[in-house]
């Protein structure tokens, strides 16, 4: 695994500013095998694609309007502390890689080691003197790994390191997070406030539009018309997301390549939709040109988008599945093919980025087909489940709820793909059990667990499927079918517990509890209090015989059955339960 970051001090002169090297992933370290931290900017190449101008990578929009959000990050990184661990929180599109990178940027220049740093690889760097950044970006993708440099970090003398800083830039809230860094027993590292990013004011934002539009037109060779500082605002506060940074950046391209059309008829989810579509289609033509099918190339960067990563020997044995259709009449002389076209880098087709557009883009790609679509999904999650169903649910909530992409949904496609298959269900069981679970991946869970039900050998594994299923049901709002599930698990379990009380006391006592929700969802006051009051009082008997394990379990059950008792109109009694 990618698991520990150990410092050791250099036994060898790098540089006089070197102070140690950091080792992520615990192999050897030798002199040639240190490299420096990577602000990882690209050239804007010519001819750019829609995925190029919209990437942060090339730098084609000034960068403005975010002096408050650097000088937090500066006061941070110049604190006392020697180790330090910040989150940067925020939508997807806002700019949070960016705001990275020219934070990291300024550090360098002050003589610091910073840079972006991958936990799927093997890496050694170099530490500087002045101090090092590392920049780890969509954090919830590696769960494990993250724990586990939480863990280490925490561990490290702080004595002989001259300011460690790492940011983690994310979706999701700091709530999130509370598990995982109680598990590294990393609290006292943690930055407990993070650095919230959101809209652009008007004045940056129009300096965004310009910069973009500017520099689009000179690489497009068009002309497009300026737009008022006063109208790009109107446009802003047509929807959400017109405010972000990239829609924003978007609008500016859009307008460089359809120059009579005005800005304001079209939404930022429209102009992401067509620039995604105008990708699809450069990919068409350039499938034609090196023989394959239409959408072979498409198809291809699609699964890239949801892989991460794809090696060409991955995709050569994905080729030679004559099922999956993917439109290239061999694996022969692939790797070169691929070249001539601009879609392998490094031996691999990486995800297109930014994620938002490469969500509108796998859409559009996968609903050419969309019997095909489950397959095709699969065959990209397969060799990195837990990553790719990550990134999967963060596609798929770009396409339904930001870009608004409903008519084909990929949350849906995802279900099919586990739909009746055992094994699959077998294998991300563990997964759709945790707590979190995105928004997007609640329809697969679905069909996780009634496939796995389905295949239920004993009363008690049924029982506790049923529980899991209806949880997912009414996550996705399905309440009266997540009530019929749950009735049907504590019924099973009550004949479990008769037999066995002391094995099956805390499977009845969930149970209850979780049928106690169910019942209050649909309006059942009476009934939801009944269920909590049964099982506040196996959580009692389990409490007398476990304290440590029982205490919060107990606790959270009072509270419960003090908000039923304060629905049915009992104030004194939900008083006396707390």
């Amino acid at each position: 695994m990618f698991s520990v970051v150990s410092l050791t001090l250099l036994k060898f002169q790098l540089a006089p500013s070197v102070s140690a090297i950091g080792n992520i992933g615990g192999a050897s370290v030798t002199e040639g095998s240190v490299s420096k931290l990577q602000i990882p900017w690209h050239e804007l190449k010519k001819h750019p694609t829609c995925f190029q101008l919209l990437s942060w990578h090339t730098r084609v929009s000034k960068f403005s309007g975010r002096d408050e959000e650097m000088a937090k990050l500066q006061k941070w990184a110049e604190s006392d502390d020697a180790i330090s661990v910040q989150f940067v929180i925020g939508d997807g599109g806002v700019g949070k890689s960016r705001l990275a990178a020219e934070f990291g940027k300024s550090l360098i220049e002050s003589e610091w080691s910073a840079g972006f740093v991958d936990l799927r690889n093997v890496s050694a760097f170099e530490m500087n003197k002045a101090g090092t950044l590392l920049i780890i970006d969509y954090p919830e993708e590696h769960g494990k790994p993250v724990e586990d440099l939480l863990a280490d970090l925490a561990k490290l003398s702080h004595d002989k390191v001259d300011r460690l800083r790492v940011l983690f830039l994310t979706r999701q809230e700091m709530s999130v997070w509370d598990d995982v860094v109680s598990r590294a027993k990393a609290e006292d590292i943690i930055e407990t406030v993070p650095v919230q990013i959101g809209p652009l004011e008007a004045v940056s934002a129009h300096k965004l539009y310009c910069s973009t539009l500017e520099l689009a037109a000179k690489e497009l060779d068009f002309n497009p018309p300026p737009l008022s500082e006063e109208a790009l605002d109107a446009w802003m506060g047509q929807s959400p997301e017109n405010k972000r940074a990239l829609f924003i950046m978007a609008a500016a391209v859009h307008s460089v390549l359809h120059p009579k059309e005005e800005l304001v008829t079209f939404s930022g989810a429209e102009i992401m939709n067509a620039l995604s579509k105008r990708e699809l289609d450069r990919l068409n033509n350039a499938s034609k040109e090196i023989g394959a099918s239409e959408a072979a190339l498409a198809r291809l960067l699609a699964m890239g988008a949801i892989a991460g990563r794809m090696h060409i020997t991955r995709i050569e044995e994905l080729v030679a599945q004559k099922d999956l259709k993917l439109g290239f009449s061999s694996k022969e002389d692939l790797e070169e093919m691929l070249q001539t076209t601009g879609i392998l880098n490094d031996r691999a087709v990486h995800a297109p980025t930014p994620d938002i557009l490469a969500a509108a883009f796998t859409v559009n790609v996968l609903s050419k087909r969309p019997e095909t679509a489950p397959e095709v999904i699969w065959a990209a999650l397969e060799q990195d489940v837990k990553g790719g169903l990550e990134r999967l649910s963060r596609l798929a909530y770009d396409a339904e709820f930001v870009l608004g992409m409903l008519e084909h949904r990929m949350s849906h496609w995802l279900a099919d793909v586990f739909r009746d298959n055992l094994e699959r269900c077998k294998q991300v069981e563990g997964i759709m059990n945790e707590d979190y679970l995105p928004l997007t991946l609640n329809n697969a869970a679905v069909a996780v667990f009634e496939t796995l039900l389905a295949h239920a050998k004993d009363d008690k594994t049924r029982a506790l499927l049923l529980n899991n299923l209806s949880e997912s049901l009414s996550d996705v709002g399905d309440l009266a079918g997540a009530l019929k599930i749950i009735k049907e698990a504590v019924e099973i379990t009550k004949k479990l517990y008769e037999d066995n009380p002391a094995r099956y006391a805390p499977i009845l006592a969930g149970s209850l509890n979780n049928l106690s929700l169910k019942l209050s969802s649909t309006g059942d006051k009476d009934g939801a209090l009944s269920a909590i009051e049964e099982a506040v009082e196996l959580y009692r008997k389990l409490n007398k015989g476990n304290t440590v394990r029982y205490a919060p379990i107990l606790a959270g059950s009072l509270n419960n059955l003090s908000l039923k008792l304060s629905s049915t109109g009992d104030k004194d009694g939900a008083l006396s339960a707390i």
